[in-house]
């Protein structure tokens, strides 16, 4: 959406700028930053509340006027984006109204082994903390609307998972809810086929990921924790739990928020919370994200793939052909050699010749050991043909093998989209020195 300087600075004139700038699908501060920057004068504040009681403040002139550029106010993709967040935004709140009737299934209906030695661990935790004061009862509170800040030690202490359930970290009351949504969620996933895999290490703990075409997506369920000014009743409850209470001004307590964090333990990606809408209502949602996240992690997987695929191809094509020139410019050097051997060899079968003829007029026993000299040199001479293997050499080039390439000069160059099969063809690596 676009319009001249001219003609923004008659429009904000003209009407508020909150109601200008929802023609624009604009915030007004947004509108107001656009007129800033290109130097257009804004009614002063109260203006359009004087202007009722017909005392307007005057309108000022447009400051170089006859600079008329056109603005781009808003183009149709953040139009869009817009749009999409504000329909997002209205479809949250209503289900926030109106959540959908989704039942949880109940502790006593959980299936995955792991949900079923946590659950048991919760209720082992609640005996511990019912020990510790003698005042609340869990059964008395569980099914209440949580307290913020504690003002009973269900509502501040933190139940902790062993290595054998799941990674959660919450207070009694939502660890049981997160057992239940962990319950149907585990069982989801593995229908979409995606596996849940947990582990435990000595330094990070227990972790759990969901996995699928070897992508993993590390999750856990916690409840975090916020700063209050500390109070007596807060006092009490952490001298009940600890059997000491802290002097500090501020204490940490629970916010009575369940959270399915997605990501590393220090590093969140995704969160879904009690924010709204109640996570147990939020289990599509988060089927819905495992599911396209993994998703998109094998498709990105599959390009890196590609993309590592090319650059090999690439990489091989261009050693392959500077090989190609290497060995093309080395053979004028290994041709002056193997004519150098050829001299030489010329010239020792005109020495060994005269030899001969000499040794053949020595006595018979020098001449028996000159001639076997000749023997010996003629023997170990026929380790050293330059002529013959050049010619097995440019008889192997003439062929063109496509393994085990030695002749490299001869070979073909290879074009820039040329794709090798790495498992058949040129399989042997190239080696700097082939001879």
């Amino acid at each position: 959406m676009e319009k001249s300087r001219q003609e923004l600075f008659e429009l904000v004139w003209s009407m508020p700028m909150t109601k200008l700038s929802k023609q624009f699908e604009l915030s007004d501060v947004g509108l107001r930053k656009i007129c800033v920057k290109h130097q257009i004068p804004l009614p002063l504040q109260g203006h359009w509340t004087r202007k009722q009681f017909g005392k307007e403040d005057p309108r000022p002139e447009l400051p170089n006027g006859d600079f008329n550029p056109i603005i781009a106010i808003n183009d149709d993709y953040k139009i869009q984006l817009n749009r999409e967040r504000s329909d997002a935004k209205k479809a949250n709140k209503k289900l926030a109204l109106s959540p959908p009737e989704t039942e949880v299934r109940k502790p006593d209906q959980l299936k995955h082994e792991r949900c079923i030695i946590a659950y048991k661990e919760i209720k082992e935790f609640v005996v511990e903390m019912e020990k510790k004061q003698n005042v609340v009862k869990f059964d008395s509170i569980k099914d209440k609307p949580p307290s913020f800040p504690p003002t009973h030690i269900f509502s501040f202490s933190d139940f902790r998972a062993s290595r054998q359930g799941f990674p959660l970290y919450a207070t009694a009351r939502n660890a049981i809810r997160a057992v239940c949504i962990a319950d149907e969620i585990f069982e989801r996933l593995e229908q979409k086929g995606i596996e849940i895999h947990f582990e435990f290490h000595d330094r990070t703990g227990s972790t759990m990921h969901a996995v699928k075409d070897g992508e993993r997506l590390q999750f856990q369920f916690r409840e975090p924790y916020t700063k209050v000014s500390r109070t007596p009743t807060l006092s009490k409850i952490e001298k009940q739990l600890h059997n000491y209470a802290w002097d500090s001004e501020k204490i940490e307590v629970p916010q009575n928020i369940l959270c399915v964090n997605f990501g590393w333990s220090s590093y969140t990606q995704k969160s879904f919370k009690d924010a709204g809408l109640r996570l147990d209502h939020q289990i599509e949602n988060i089927i819905a994200y495992v599911v396209k996240k993994l998703d998109d992690q094998i498709e990105e997987a599959k390009q890196r793939d590609i993309r590592n695929r090319e650059y090999e191809r690439k990489k091989y094509v261009r050693e392959f052909n500077e090989s190609i020139a290497s060995d093309r410019e080395r053979q004028l050097e290994i041709a002056l050699k193997e004519s150098k051997e050829l001299a030489s060899l010329v010239r020792l079968k005109i020495y060994l010749k005269t030899m001969k003829a000499i040794f053949s007029k020595l006595p018979d026993d020098e001449q028996a050991a000159g001639m076997a000299w000749i023997a010996i040199v003629k023997e170990q001479l026929r380790t050293i043909q330059p002529v013959e293997t050049r010619i097995k050499k440019i008889k192997r080039a003439a062929k063109k093998p496509k393994k085990k390439i030695k002749e490299l000069w001869y070979a073909d160059l290879l074009p820039e989209d040329h794709d090798p099969d790495f498992e058949e063809e040129y399989a042997q690596e190239l080696e700097n020195d082939l001879y």
